[in-house]
């Protein structure tokens, strides 16, 4: 297919306007709906201009708008603030800004339709509850209106409900509300987009006196206007002349059935549009040259790995030809954003896209909420005074902002609470030598003080996200904007009351949820990356469309609003049955007209209500077009992305991070776990989201995570007494029997109610029958010393710093849950619930990336074995990993100890001594120490899609 001879609308519009007003063009005021238009048109002029003369002037419509009306449009939560102050002054009563805040951006959504459509809204108001009322002031409402307005009106009868009443009461009192928030606003300069419609309007023809510094307006590519912009646009044209380009095409404009030209049409009509519309029009859709590839795919997240594939070939197949430029990748489904992002081929870079990471999904602001949960927990009746609950206080000091900058005393704070197996924690072993922790853990005197308190948290958390800290750049981001963005709430609603914390916090996450930060990814000259109402007027000869399925695109019909379908359609309000159908539709021909490639991808994966839809313009396109499509089933193997789907290549400012680990005499490192190394091992890119993005993940709640933590506490404090520290002498059977009688109480102070419930007895009993089955095994193994308990965790003991090459030393260690002596032997013990495969495939194999082979608990105990060889020496005596797993501690022929391929012969044997294995071991480690610091290894997903199912992190790459 030869290139594109078509040009692009912008393109002829800016050859239109050249060959117009060439001499003057500088003198133009060019109108046009968003930035990224009015950026594509300024450089199609730049193309045709063949000598030095001023550019014109580019503005959008809605900046036009707020300088004629002299209103700025305000966020949607500065609207709401003002709308519920609004009703305070006129209706006090108990109800909260953050209850109001739901429904209250509803009503905000409303009352801006009203004014968009210049609704008569006094009439509307005043007349709900008298339908006879109502017909005799609609003389200017058409029969199909009025017909609409009855019935809605049927249903209510003679006798009213109680529902119905307060629904008639709440609209009564609205006449007042519209007015008075509109009154609010003006006096402050703020509005909302119809206001501002409204506003201008209203003050005809003094609000235009602005225009005449506009010598001429051109308005370039509108489609769907409302009724106000409408009449906005009419005003205009009679007081500056006006030129106005429509990009329409025959296919819709002259086919009554099309919904993609159903405004459009309408504006033809109309005498002050009727002459901007050319005839004949064109017909690019049916006539240019175009490829059309439609996908069926049996996942949402496999559109992505087709898109992927079907870009390389393109790219491969125009070799030098291949415009990025040129190239758009549209998603219908934004939820896709992040994997089509991270899936693109490693040569194919994107513009800077406008989707970005959304600000709740950071950790920063997971802080701030589980700040709001500990004060949430501190308010509940019975706690004990200047006491916090343990399990609060581990989940906030788990994040790294609250150990920033390192502080020894802070650290302490950590270390003691990890191990305490106390429910709750005094206040004053919190405070520590930290500003931060002393804010943090400050309990509210009253729910008034919960916005103040969010902003002094935020402030402490400085230090981590905007000082020095190596912390990830959207974390500093997100900072920022929740800074600002709290820091602007609090100057508009420091005087409104706050009912509660929970409130609160629900309130907090409906304003930060629409909240995104823009990546750094990007190029100027890269492919585009937009959403559907993104694309309007830009055209592309290669156009992907990711996502067309029913209610999606076009999206469900509907939406919350406070005005019933039946009153919307009888008084001209949009609905999703015709305004937001054929604003879809029409984005989607757009798309169709210029391009000459078109590959678009729908899901058939079965959600809750069934098999999901291919959307109703795609079959429109199939049975109505008469185009030439290529239909293409995409077999299940693509359910999921491959491992290239999401690649993290090791820059710069990765490998800063990676070199914490590392020994310099610059700072102290951190210490690579054996953790740390599963996770490397098992996915490369979750080790990446966890130990380099620092991503939250999911507080660990499963019951057996909690039994786990709950079991570890009580043999850590039944044991401490036996330490051959404390003890000065070898355990005897005696000892162990001797702490029978106390392991209900030991178990009844690490299981509380706070943490689980009702199911506290239960998990008290099998906690109990767990500790004293391991007294009794541990009574037949006596005599023996304890070595440690949770070894390392305190102090130093278990680190190393193990050579690389290049003369580099990376810090390695770890916290052994407990070592045991006899004469010939000490054992690394590892407590496990629940099951644990014992027996290893060799050395080799768990440093591989097979699942199947690799055995994540013995590499664990392996490591620790490995390390305290390392640490300390023990010519003469075996050192022998083991491992304590709950579930096989009954069977009779119970063995802590590892199990390894015999050396001749089938089966296997206990390992005995790590000792003859430290160099394989060590061997294995460095090859994947060595991998992980390589810079040309990028992080990437695992291939072994089992392991998927249990990340905390499967929502960012959509596997499961």
């Amino acid at each position: 297919m030869p290139d594109n001879p078509y040009p692009s609308f912008l393109a002829t519009v800016a050859q239109a306007l050249c060959r117009k007003h060439a001499d003057h063009i500088g003198q133009l005021t060019l109108v046009v709906s968003n930035q990224a238009t009015g950026q594509a048109l300024q450089q199609c002029l730049a193309a045709q201009m063949t000598k030095p003369t001023w550019s014109p002037q580019i503005w959008t419509w809605t900046s036009l708008i707020e300088q004629l009306s002299q209103l700025q449009i305000a966020p949607t939560w500065a609207l709401v603030i003002e709308l519920y102050q609004t009703l305070q002054a006129l209706q006090p009563d108990q109800t909260s800004l953050e209850r109001f805040y739901g429904w209250g951006t509803v009503l905000v959504q409303d009352l801006d339709a009203l004014d968009q459509y210049s609704v008569p809204v006094q009439e509307l108001f005043t007349n709900l509850r008298d339908q006879k009322t109502i017909e005799q002031s609609c003389a200017y409402l058409t029969e199909a209106q009025r017909a609409a307005i009855a019935s809605f009106w049927k249903h209510f009868g003679k006798r009213l409900s109680k529902q119905q009443q307060d629904f008639l009461q709440f609209w009564e009192l609205l006449p007042q509300l519209y007015t008075g928030f509109k009154q609010r606003l003006v006096a402050q300069g703020m509005a909302y987009e119809g206001l501002c419609y409204s506003r201008l309007l209203e003050r005809l023809p003094q609000s235009l006196q602005p225009l005449k510094q506009h010598h001429r307006l051109v308005c370039v590519g509108f489609h769907a206007l409302s009724t106000a912009a409408e009449q906005c646009l009419a005003a205009f044209q009679n007081q500056v002349p006006t030129e106005l380009y429509w990009d329409v095409d025959a296919y819709y404009m002259e086919d009554e059935r099309q919904e993609a030209g159903r405004y459009l049409r309408t504006y033809q009509q109309q005498s002050h549009f009727q002459q901007s519309f050319s005839t004949p029009f064109p017909q690019h859709i049916r006539q240019n040259p175009k490829q059309i590839h439609l996908f069926a795919v049996s996942s949402r997240v496999g559109q992505v790995q087709v898109v992927k594939e079907q870009l390389q070939a393109l790219k491969t197949a125009q070799g030098g030809r291949f415009s990025p430029a040129q190239t758009a990748i549209v998603l219908a489904d934004t939820t896709l954003f992040l994997p089509m992002l991270y899936a693109l081929p490693p040569d194919i870079y994107p513009t800077t896209p406008t989707l970005g990471y959304p600000v709740s999904y950071t950790q920063t602001y997971a802080l701030l909420q589980e700040v709001l949960t500990l004060q949430m927990a501190l308010s509940q009746e019975g706690r004990p005074t200047d006491y916090f609950p343990t399990r609060n206080v581990q989940a906030l000091l788990d994040y790294p902002h609250m150990h920033y900058p390192p502080n020894a005393c802070v650290q302490q704070v950590r270390q003691y609470v990890a191990t305490t197996p106390d429910a709750y924690i005094q206040l004053n072993q919190l405070l520590a030598e930290s500003t931060c922790h002393r804010v943090v853990f400050t309990p509210l005197r009253t729910p008034a003080d919960t916005l103040q308190y969010v902003l002094d948290v935020l402030h402490q958390l400085a230090p981590y996200c905007t000082g020095m800290a190596p912390s990830p750049s959207v974390e500093k981001r997100a900072w920022n904007v929740l800074d600002d963005q709290l820091t602007q709430l609090q100057q508009r609603a420091h005087v409104l009351p706050i009912s509660s914390i929970a409130d609160f916090a629900s309130f907090l996450h409906q304003l930060v949820a629409p909240m995104e930060i823009q990546l750094d990814e990007g190029t100027a000259s890269g492919v585009s990356l937009l959403r559907v109402w993104e694309t309007g007027q830009l055209d592309f000869d290669n156009v992907f469309i990711v996502g067309m399925n029913e209610g999606i695109f076009p999206a469900k019909a509907g939406g919350h609003s406070l005005i019933p379908y039946n009153l919307r359609k009888g008084y001209g309000l949009p609905t999703g049955h015709d305004w937001q159908a054929s604003l879809d539709a029409y984005y989607f021909y757009r798309l169709l007209q210029r391009s000459r490639r078109v590959y678009i991808t729908y899901s058939t994966q079965t959600v809750e209500t069934g098999p999901s839809e291919m959307s109703r313009y795609l079959w429109q396109l199939l049975y109505e077009s008469q185009l030439p499509i290529e239909r293409h089933t995409v077999a299940p193997r693509l359910q999921v992305p491959t491992r290239q789907s999401i690649i993290i290549p090791k820059t710069e400012q990765v490998m800063r991070s990676l070199n914490r680990f590392l020994v310099s005499g610059q700072s102290t490192p951190r210490s690579l776990t054996p953790s740390a190394i599963n996770t490397y091992l098992s996915c490369s890119l979750r080790f990446y989201f966890q130990y380099i993005a620092s991503l939250q993940q999911p507080m660990e709640t499963t019951q057996e995570m909690q039994m786990g933590h709950a079991f570890h506490r009580v043999m850590e404090r039944l044991y401490t007494p036996l330490m051959q520290s404390q003890l000065q002498r070898a355990v005897q059977a005696r000892d162990i029997a001797a702490l029978e009688p106390h392991v209900a109480s030991v178990v009844e102070a690490a299981v509380t109610y706070p943490l689980f419930g009702h199911q506290t007895p239960m998990i008290q009993a099998m906690l109990t029958k767990l500790a004293r089955r391991l007294l009794a095994l541990d009574e037949a193994y006596a005599p023996f010393d304890i070595l440690g308990l949770e070894l390392g965790r305190n102090d130093a003991a278990m680190r190393v710093d193990f050579e690389l090459s290049a003369g580099r030393y990376i810090r390695l260690g770890g916290i052994i849950d407990r070592v045991d002596r006899k004469p010939d032997s000490i054992r690394i013990l590892d407590y496990k619930t629940g099951a644990h495969e014992k027996r290893i495939a060799s050395i080799d194999a768990l440093f591989g990336r097979e699942a199947s082979r690799r055995n994540p608990a013995a590499l664990q105990v392996l490591f620790y074995a490995w390390l305290f060889a390392q640490r300390y020496t023990t010519e003469n005596t075996a050192i022998v990993p083991g491992i304590i797993h709950t579930r096989g501690s009954f069977a009779t022929d119970f063995d802590t100890r590892l199990l390894i391929p015999r050396a001749h012969g089938p089966g296997h044997r206990p390992l005995e001594d790590i000792k003859p294995y430290q160099a394989a071991f060590s061997a294995g480690l460095r090859e994947v120490l060595e991998a992980l610091l390589d810079p040309s290894i990028p992080f990437v997903q695992t291939e072994e899609i089992d392991t998927c199912t249990r990340c905390p992190y499967r929502g960012i790459c959509e596997r499961h």
